[in-house]
């Protein structure tokens, strides 16, 4: 990324003491009690990015809270930062900040509407490991490191930026390729039936929006996803099973896509025998 990466000295006392890592215009917060030295990012820090009100953000993060799709750290702040009450000019409550790791940040954003999304999710996991390396390494610290088991952790900090979402290898083999084989069974041929089956396997996992390219997919949502295309799979199987024995051989599709058409209205038979 080539921004600078500056990592504070300890903030705080106790449960609450923190080192601040900058990366850039970027700010994360380091638990210095955290035996896994996770990175946390705050709403009012993430909610520019996703040019997002704070308020908005806070209503989507209680969402899936309530769902339990995300865990963030909640901070009462002092009553001097209380948040005010936008309806009712009755004084306000005190003011309650969260803090989202890596794969908390990510997901919210998954699931925004923010309109550079899939970009911000990208440069969000390349400054998450910038922080990571810049907390691993901080001046002056280097020489009493074994660069064998700085490399490791290196590592494995990229392993976890990358395990909130499906990725891409995944995607192509266990969402897209099932849907190129799913749509077959749509009854206006593939074209149609890919348009048609992306449509309603996003409608009901509620992957929809900005950052809807399925390898942005959260992971937690992977087998609810794979459930979801067997159901349209197996209507979509019962309809032109329905429409074949009506219509006996009579087909508009052309040679080729009878064809395939046929079978893998056979394999998804075979698989429900």
């Amino acid at each position: 990324m080539g921004e600078t990466v500056t990592v504070s000295e300890v903030i705080g006392a106790g449960p609450a003491a923190h080192r601040l890592v900058r990366v850039g215009s970027w700010e994360f917060r380091a638990p210095e009690n955290d035996t896994e030295r996770e990175l946390l990012i705050a709403d009012a820090d993430l909610a520019p990015r996703l040019e997002m009100h704070l308020h908005k953000l806070r209503e989507l993060s209680r969402r899936y809270e309530l769902s339990k799709d995300i865990a963030p750290r909640i901070e009462v702040l002092p009553t001097v930062g209380e948040t005010p009450k936008p309806q009712r000019n009755l004084g306000g409550r005190p003011a309650r900040r969260r803090f989202y790791n890596r794969a908390d940040a990510l997901f919210l954003v998954t699931r925004s509407e923010a309109p550079g999304a899939v970009a911000l999710t990208k440069q969000m996991i390349r400054v998450f490991l910038a922080a990571m390396e810049g907390l691993l390494v901080p001046a002056g610290h280097l020489s009493s490191r074994d660069e064998a088991s700085l490399r490791a952790e290196l590592a494995d900090a990229r392993a976890h930026s990358l395990a909130g979402v499906v990725g891409k290898d995944r995607a192509a083999a266990a969402i897209l390729g099932p849907i190129a084989n799913v749509a077959l069974l749509h009854p206006k041929g593939k074209r149609a039936g890919l348009r048609w089956v992306n449509n309603k396997l996003r409608n009901a996992v509620g992957h929809n929006g900005a950052a809807s390219a399925w390898e942005l997919l959260p992971l937690a949502d992977l087998a609810k996803t794979q459930r979801a295309l067997a159901k349209i799979e197996s209507d979509l199987a019962a309809q032109a099973k329905a429409a074949h024995l009506a219509c006996g051989t009579t087909s508009t599709r052309p040679a080729m896509e009878q064809l395939a058409f046929a079978f893998a209205l056979g394999l998804t038979l075979a698989r429900g025998n």
